[in-house]
């Protein structure tokens, strides 16, 4: 079986959790690209960003594995220019999803009333020097994310349910049914084991006891708080105007 992975901690720490003889079938790609590896069968399951599923609504969700958050710790962060009045700008860096597209504009506009332009920016990050939305291992570097504001937090508070960020997907029913039972009871394998998973990793010392230390705010597996904030996430653009169609999830 072939999987695709996002790159970033919090997938480094899945895979090192997961049984041996499915590690192997691990690749890791740019989070935009993953739902095309999937629908050019160039893998039989993905973790693939939740919004995706709004341009595929025909691919099998797992109803046991994701990658969710609700708390300060979050593979996004928020990085804010002092004293403004009012926001009109933001800039994304890094791994950059249809998520943080998509819910960043949501996000602007309930909670701050702006409608705010959207910048891709593909340049090296050097210093932030402006309004930043940062996906991935970005926010690691020198200890980034110290400055910045979880954007899993926000999206979590505006729906009072986990925000879902990735979710485990497959064209193949017995591919995922197969993925959910060897990945049974990932959270407390991850929680027991962190330790070790982390000694592997190139944290700074502060950064491998934030995670380990707020651990309990992520989500490999999926309960009934994560599918139900799945299935508000993937309603949200329609509700917006974003999105002309409403999804309907086929979890298996």
């Amino acid at each position: 079986m072939k999987i695709v992975f996002p790159k970033n901690i919090f997938t480094s720490i899945l895979l090192a959790a997961m049984p041996e003889q499915l590690k192997s079938s691990v690749t890791f790609k740019d989070a935009p690209i993953i739902s095309q590896e999937i629908e050019k069968n160039n893998a039989d399951l993905a973790l693939m960003p939740s919004l995706d599923l709004i341009k595929h609504p025909d691919l099998l969700v797992s109803s046991k594995i994701a990658l969710s958050f609700d708390g300060s710790l979050s593979n996004t962060y928020l990085y804010f220019m002092p004293n403004q009045n009012k926001f009109t700008d933001i800039y994304l860096n890094g791994d950059i999803s249809s998520n943080e597209i998509i819910l960043s504009k949501i996000l602007f506009n309930e909670k701050y009333g702006s409608d705010v332009q959207i910048h891709l920016d593909t340049n090296k990050l050097e210093k932030i020097d402006k309004n930043y939305l940062l996906a991935g291992d970005i926010n690691l570097i020198n200890n980034r994310y110290t400055n910045g504001m979880s954007f899993a937090d926000e999206i979590s508070e505006m729906m009072f349910l986990p925000y879902v960020n990735y979710v485990a997907v497959s064209k193949n029913r017995e591919a995922l049914e197969s993925f959910n039972k060897a990945l049974k009871g990932m959270d407390a394998i991850i929680e027991d084991n962190i330790g070790s998973y982390l000694d592997t990793s190139n944290l700074t010392e502060e950064s491998r006891d934030y995670i380990e230390g707020s651990l309990n705010s992520v989500y490999y597996e999926m309960t009934n708080s994560e599918v139900d904030g799945l299935k508000e996430l993937i309603q949200m653009p329609y509700f917006h105007g974003i999105w002309d169609d409403m999804v309907d999830l086929k979890l298996v």
